[in-house]
């Protein structure tokens, strides 16, 4: 795979720019999406049978599950 290094680093860009950029709803709502796109981009780097791609995918997953607990957990307070 061409420069995976450079798609993970891309992949993690835009779920920070959510994080940081949106606020309250409009965030959980943004960091939902961009959950699901990285599932859809997990599930397509198992069907091509990358690995690596696969494992490095997951964990940009669950950074973005954390991001969508801390926003919970702070809304919530």
């Amino acid at each position: 795979m061409h420069n995976v290094d450079h798609i993970l680093e891309s992949l993690a860009t835009r779920t920070q720019r959510v994080f940081d950029t949106a606020l309250g709803a409009e965030r959980h709502q943004l960091l939902t999406r961009r959950l699901y796109q990285l599932y859809g981009a997990l599930e397509l780097a198992r069907l091509l049978e990358h690995s690596r791609l696969a494992r490095r995918i997951e964990t940009q997953v669950d950074a973005c599950r954390r991001n969508i607990e801390a926003d919970s957990g702070a809304s919530a307070s």
